[in-house]
């Protein structure tokens, strides 16, 4: 199954550009997602297009690394962050 990921339409990660989830809930590469959110716009958007985006070294972009990217995007959505958009998924 490929899920396609859209930023909820209110967005309580961000206000006014910035930043207002708290790092309490243990949420893997915290940072990169945070800036994901404020500099782009997810519509549509596959695992693998957050992927491109995160910036950490290419050497250190490893299988777990990219686990760590699910589970990130998994907390997203079940905390609210992202919805999973159903009518572009494909399976």
């Amino acid at each position: 199954v490929i899920e396609d990921y859209k930023s909820t339409d209110y967005n309580p990660l961000l206000f006014a550009g910035q930043s207002i989830m708290k790092n309490s809930v243990h949420l893997p590469f915290y940072n990169e997602f945070m800036d994901i959110f404020t500099n782009y716009e997810i519509k549509n958007w596959q695992a693998k297009h957050f992927w491109e985006k995160m910036i950490i070294g290419k050497k250190s972009k490893t299988k777990q690394h990219r686990r760590l990217m699910y589970v990130g995007l998994r907390v997203l959505v079940r905390c609210k962050y992202l919805e999973v958009d159903v009518s572009e998924s494909t399976s």
